[in-house]
């Protein structure tokens, strides 16, 4: 009986002790997982045992944290049990912590209350555990709602004191009122007890106005703002948090969604007509109309040039992405007319598009595009021509003379045989013709090709042709990339190109766990041609993660092939291509790509056509004699195939 008590005692001091508050320090932890792709992790923190899917150490400017990786993976949790009664679970986000994502806390499988947005960056976020579920042993599991990652710094148990009650929304009576609280410390939540007028909305960005000043209100991913247009009053109550991102540009964001009411039709926001020395971060979510500009590409994806006789200015297709907003098409080209909202990056001021017209008021064409762009290709690769123009007919020349509306027509993918320059327009009944946009090819010398198999080894860089190093990388916050719009490769007689409008793929290295990748994205196309008189019969996949392995399933292939667990079978083409398609794609990292091919040698029951030549123009009329440069068609038997002689 002695024994009992004294064990009794053992076990209330030991009760004692974690009815204290526990706090749980990742930020310190050196047990952490390195790789989120994994499922059914375990490790201890601070004498607490967790299970986990797809969570890994993170860091960020010096601070450490767990990741529990919602981003990329559907479900990615942190599950826990304590030995004590749990009435309450406070989590930490980090400094760099993602304010979109949303956390649901379960107990033995229930859901607690509702899905939690963590919406505020360094924050504490306390979880009420109900009596029927406070027992020790009970398991406990965070886990991530939506497409975000959520970043953990410290969970404390049992916390001390009563919840902070939710602040109300500070009340102000118009938008000069907000813009002073987007400077303040704290992001508070704010309530606009007015009318507003809506200047433009596109997706997730929608810009307000009223007699005091004008705003950007941006509602993320989780509320759904109704679909106003241009001199729409909404009447008063919108709430959200204010916000002073990048250095300038003041906001409401985190909009709450039933804080819109129905608004009534007014009179669309007319444009304020500048100059470009004329724009400044004064005019910051200001609709302006900017006259006779040149608007160039330039560097990264969606970045241009905006220039007209007072200078030039930056400005960034935000509405690029179909799956978030209606697409605004920036054509290239001199004598435009640019409408524009204000924005500002890092302090200085940008343009943010709404519609490109000419001077006479027209829509103008998008200019051709080139895929693969100007580069070198195997003899016999295709090059494809398509414009952003919905419904527009592109017309193109190859004999270096400048294309207008009545050059060839482009109707299928051009076959490179031999060095040329491409020109192209795009054409549109109603529209302005597009800028001329030209591409340059030249057919690769290679080395004589051995076997019947080409591999791209993108775990080992140095090893590609062309090859890359960390040298040719940039930083990417701990780890190093190589970012392009178009990436080409080249293996025994197989070349392996990817192209986009926004950035196809990256040369990837993570410091970690010191390995290599070669990244897709959503809105791309890998190309894979073969030499002159080869095919291909089959690619090899190898994906970094199983993660990766899932996002090529949702990859679109060439007709006639099939994915097998990471291998393509193809019926004897000589270019098959990859789509990682912008809705409903996702991203996918290989480490290796073995392509195989064939020259016809050891297939059996082949019939050689010996039929003589025979040459068409593009409309179909045969030719006679000797060919001058131009493209033809060449049908020998019952192949016809699409030549250039030059």
């Amino acid at each position: 009986m002695k024994k009992f008590l004294l064990s009794l005692a053992t076990l209330f001091t030991a009760t004692a002790l974690w009815a204290e508050p526990l706090v749980v320090d990742f930020s310190t932890a050196e047990t952490l997982p390195t790789d989120d792709s994994l499922t059914g992790q375990s490790f201890t923190v601070g004498g607490v045992n967790f299970t986990a899917d797809n969570v890994k150490k993170g860091s960020y400017s010096g601070e450490t944290y767990l990741q529990i990786s919602g981003k990329k993976y559907a479900g990615a949790n942190l599950g826990f049990s304590l030995s004590v009664a749990c009435e309450n679970i406070v989590f930490h986000t980090g400094s760099n912590a993602s304010t979109n994502v949303t956390v649901q806390l379960s107990a033995n499988g229930e859901n607690i209350g509702d899905a939690v947005k963590l919406n505020t960056k360094n924050a504490d976020f306390r979880f009420e555990v109900p009596a029927a579920y406070q027992a020790a042993g009970t398991v406990y599991k965070f886990t991530v709602a939506n497409t975000y990652n959520a970043q953990v710094t410290t969970l404390t148990f049992n916390a001390e004191g009563e919840p902070e009650p939710e602040p109300e929304p500070t009340v102000v009576n118009n938008i000069a009122e907000a813009l002073v609280l987007c400077t303040e410390a704290g992001t508070p939540d704010v309530t606009i007890n007015a009318p507003v007028t809506v200047v433009y909305k596109n997706g997730r960005y929608m810009w307000i106005t009223d007699a005091t000043g004008s705003m950007l209100t941006y509602n993320g991913a989780d509320a759904e703002i109704p679909a106003y247009t241009s001199g729409d009053v909404i009447p008063a109550g919108i709430t959200g948090t204010a916000v002073n991102y990048s250095s300038g540009l003041l906001q409401l964001k985190d909009l709450v969604a039933s804080s819109f009411g129905t608004p009534t039709a007014g009179t669309p926001v007319a444009p304020i007509e500048v100059a470009v020395e004329e724009i400044s971060v004064d005019l910051v979510s200001n609709f302006v109309v900017i006259p006779n500009v040149t608007i160039e590409a330039s560097g990264s994806a969606n970045n241009y040039n905006v220039t007209d006789a007072t200078g030039t200015i930056a400005l960034y297709n935000q509405f690029a992405n179909a799956a978030y907003y209606d697409v605004v098409d920036v054509p290239e080209g001199s004598n435009l007319m640019l409408y524009a909202m204000v924005s500002v990056r890092n302090g200085v001021a940008q343009l943010l598009p709404v519609k490109v017209v000419s001077a006479s008021g027209k829509d103008v064409c998008s200019a051709p595009e080139f895929s693969p762009a100007s580069c070198e290709l195997l003899k016999g690769a295709t090059v494809t021509i398509t414009s952003a123009t919905e419904g527009a007919t592109i017309h193109y020349t190859i004999d270096g003379t400048e294309p207008t509306s009545t050059s060839t027509v482009y109707s299928e993918p051009i076959i490179v045989v031999f060095d040329v320059t491409i020109k192209a327009i795009a054409v549109k009944e109603g529209f302005e013709n597009s800028d001329v946009a030209t591409a340059t090819y030249t057919i690769k010398e290679v080395a004589p090709i051995e076997g019947t198999t080409a591999t791209f080894n993108f775990s080992d860089p140095t090893t590609l042709d062309p090859a890359y190093t960390l040298d040719d990388c940039t930083a990417d916050g701990s780890n190093f990339k190589v970012e392009k719009a178009q990436f080409d490769f080249y293996a025994n007689g197989v070349s392996l190109s990817t192209t986009a409008s926004g950035n196809g793929a990256r040369i990837y290295y993570q410091s970690a766990s010191e390995a290599w990748s070669y990244r897709i994205y959503k809105n791309s196309v890998t190309t894979f041609t073969v030499a002159e008189g080869y095919t291909l019969t089959g690619i090899t996949f190898e994906t970094q993660t199983e993660s990766y392995a899932t996002a090529l399933g949702k990859c679109t292939f060439t007709e006639g092939t099939t994915l097998t667990d990471g291998y393509l079978s193809i019926p004897n083409l000589t270019s098959v291509t990859l789509t990682n398609p912008a809705d409903g794609g996702a991203t996918v990292g290989f480490t290796k790509i073995v392509v195989e091919f064939s020259d016809g040698s050891g297939i059996s029951d082949i019939t050689i056509d010996n039929a003589p030549a025979e040459y068409f123009n593009l409309q179909g009329v045969p030719v006679r004699g000797d060919l001058t440069p131009g493209l033809y068609i060449r049908r020998q038997g019952n192949t016809a195939t699409k030549v250039l002689v030059k």
